[in-house]
């Protein structure tokens, strides 16, 4: 692990919010990283709802995989 990415807000949305900007600012040169990981997973609608399950993400992978 190269670092880690702590953010919070006083409501989901607000969190949410600051997530994603500062997953747009992290530069981190050299290795990949799974900065485009996450901020795809930010951009999904059950997630931003809170509507997911502990199968949610393996699901999620699973259909991302699919469409290509």
């Amino acid at each position: 692990m190269i670092g880690k990415l702590i953010v919070s807000g006083r409501t989901r949305e607000g969190a949410i919010m600051r997530l994603k900007r500062a997953l747009g600012e992290m530069v981190i040169e050299g290795p990949k990283t799974s900065i485009p990981l996450h901020q795809a997973l930010v951009e999904d609608p059950e997630f931003n709802q809170g509507a997911y399950t502990i199968k949610w993400l393996e699901e999620w992978l699973a259909k991302r995989a699919a469409k290509g």
